[in-house]
Order: structure tokens, then C-alpha cells, then sequence
């Protein structure tokens, strides 16, 4: 990766090889953290309250135990829905669309009392990663996490404690600041990222909340595109928009809503419309895609050509990293055969 030139002058030389400590944004006394003793709905609330969608859970000893993410979340709620409970002596109910709306506010109150600790220990089986990475390691090294589609990273110093989280999103504004940092990537077709259409996984306008929690649980996915019977794009939700449960907390019965009355609930909250998304022309480059996800403070968009019926794919943060991180294993080493 890399104009001809002195090693290490390239501007995407540079940028591969700076300090993890560089681009850090928070500072360690700026960290948004949870207790092990803190429930789902204190992790929720600080969602929230800081516009975040993690935080470390750090115990009194001040050691990581882990990551609670609103991936997390949707775990979590799925492992509820199936959950057989019994309320009041009644049959036991295998599955929260049978139940009744006062045995879905029952299960509210179970998730929203559940230990942030003890749901990433039981997620664990699902998935569920925590990764660090040291303040003096580089960019490359932090860019081998993001292409496997981890979001977020704990960065440690040498006494092991965190000191700052870095996202997907602190390295593409980085990168947002001076896009030569891409180097060849910079003018590469947008399309060369990317889920082409046909291999996204889809959610019906005709499906509940319920549906998109098992559905982004089931199939590992943050986001989800909402089309109709002709597999038209009329909608799109993310893990964000699951941030607003907190302020329904009364009653999760929500997860029963058509999804489509969810999701303009949610547009209507930040003044847009029901089918609002973030999307780049066929022409766009790798360049535009970083500038547009920077701008609009998204994790994803869709590469639309106004000639096709529906998007021509979907691209993430993840994507972008993993172009970058596997151009960078076209790097020469130094001593091997050219």
C-alpha cells in the first residue's frame, strides 16, 4: 500500500504506522463506564444520557471485565423472549408473542433488572468479544480488530488500565481529516466495498421490533434494511435506534409494534423521515464514503443507482476497514522474496 518514496513517507505509511495515543479522542477520565452490579437499565439510561452505544464494565479494582454494547442488548432481549416464565401461577409461556401485555411488562422488569456482568458472561457463548489494544501499538494494529467486524477496542496503558475506548468511528474521522492517509484506496470505486443487495439479510414492512431483535441476534448483524413485497427499500434501522427502549422502559411491549410505527417514531424524534437514509451515486469513491459517513455520524450506508429499483449494496465502517487492513497485506516485508 503506498506511492513509490522513502518507507514510511507516504501519507498512508504515516497514517498506518501512527501511535494508537494519537487519535485518541477520550481521555481516561472521560470514560463512560458501567459496574459489574449495574443492570441492563443503568446501561441503557448512560446509552442515552451520552449518546454512546458501549461502555466498559470496570470493577472496583479498576479492571475490565468486559464490554456491555447494545449488541448486547439485543441478546439479551432475545434470550428473554424465549425464556419460559410463569406469572401469577399461570401456564408457563414459551415465547413472548403469546403472551399476555402484562406478562411482557413482567419481562421487562427481568431484563431491565439484569446485571450488565452476568449478561456479557452469558452472551459469551453468542459471540461476544472483548478486545484491547495498547496505547503505543499503531493504527495497522488496530485496524486487524475493525476488519473483523469488532466495533470498539479498550485501549490499556502499561499498567493495564483503560485509558480511552477507540471505535470504528474515532479512526474514520481521523482519516476524514486528511483522506490521503487512503493512498490509492482514496479514488477506488465505491462498489468495490460493500454487501451486494441480494445477500442482505432483510426484514419485511410487515414484521414487529420482535422480529428485528431475533433477526439481528440470529444472523450477527447491526443493521437492517426494511423492504416491502417487492423488496423495495422503505425503511432502514440500526442498533442506535434501540437506545429509545429506555424511554418506553415502562413497558416493553413495544417489542409487539409493527416495526415500521418503531422506526418513524424513532425519525420523527431527530425531525426526519420514515425513509431516511444516508446513501452515495454509483460514482462515489472510497474517499466519499468515508466524507459522507463522517458527516452524517452513521456506521453504514447504501450505494444507490436512482436506475435499479432497490440499492445496489450496503456499506459499513467494517468494510472500509477491511479494505484498508487487506491492502496493507500487500505490503512487501522487509527480507522476504519480492
Amino acid at each position: 500500500m503506498g506511492a513509490a518514496g522513502t518507507k514510511g513517507d507516504t501519507p498512508e505509511e504515516k497514517f498506518l504506522n501512527t501511535k494508537i495515543s494519537t487519535i485518541m479522542t477520550v481521555e481516561k477520565k472521560d470514560v463512560v463506564s458501567l459496574s459489574p452490579n449495574d443492570t441492563c437499565e443503568d446501561a441503557l439510561r448512560l446509552f442515552q444520557e451520552h449518546n454512546v452505544l458501549s461502555a466498559p464494565i470496570i470493577d472496583d479494582n479498576g479492571v475490565c471485565q468486559g464490554f456491555f454494547a447494545m449488541d448486547d442488548v439485543i441478546i439479551s432481549l432475545d434470550r428473554i423472549s424465549k425464556k419460559a416464565i410463569n406469572v401469577d401461577g399461570n401456564t408457563e409461556s414459551p415465547h413472548i408473542r403469546s403472551d399476555q401485555a402484562r406478562e411482557l411488562e413482567h419481562r421487562a422488569r427481568i431484563f431491565l433488572n439484569h446485571k450488565v456482568k452476568e449478561a456479557i458472561d452469558a452472551n459469551r457463548s453468542s459471540g461476544n468479544m472483548f478486545l484491547g489494544i495498547r496505547s503505543d501499538q499503531t493504527v495497522k494494529d488496530a485496524l486487524l480488530l475493525f476488519a473483523t467486524g469488532v466495533q470498539r477496542i479498550a485501549v490499556f496503558n502499561s499498567r493495564k488500565e483503560i485509558i480511552s475506548i477507540l471505535s470504528q468511528s474515532t479512526l474514520l474521522r481521523y482519516l476524514a481529516e486528511d483522506t490521503k492517509r487512503l493512498g490509492a484506496l482514496e479514488n477506488e470505486p465505491a462498489s468495490s466495498l460493500g454487501i451486494p443487495w441480494k445477500r442482505l439479510v432483510k426484514l419485511t414492512d410487515r414484521a414487529l421490533v420482535l422480529d428485528a431483535v431475533e433477526t439481528m441476534h440470529e444472523r450477527s448483524v447491526y443493521s437492517l434494511p426494511i423492504v416491502n413485497s417487492e423488496e423495495k427499500l422503505i425503511a432502514h434501522i440500526s442498533m442506535s435506534d434501540f437506545k429509545r427502549l429506555y424511554l418506553t422502559r415502562e413497558s416493553l411491549g413495544r417489542l409487539l409494534e409493527p416495526i415500521l410505527k418503531f422506526i418513524q417514531e424513532n425519525r420523527e424524534a431527530n425531525q426526519k423521515p420514515l425513509n431516511h437514509i444516508v446513501a452515495v451515486a454509483p460514482t462515489a469513491t472510497v474517499k466519499d464514503v468515508v466524507l459522507t459517513l463522517v458527516a452524517h455520524h452513521v456506521h453504514q450506508l447504501y450505494l444507490v443507482d436512482t436506475t435499479q429499483p432497490h440499492p445496489t449494496s450496503l456499506i459499513s465502517m467494517t468494510n472500509v476497514c477491511h479494505k484498508i487492513f487487506s491492502n496493507t497485506r500487500k505490503e512487501v516485508l522487509p527480507g522476504a522474496p519480492k
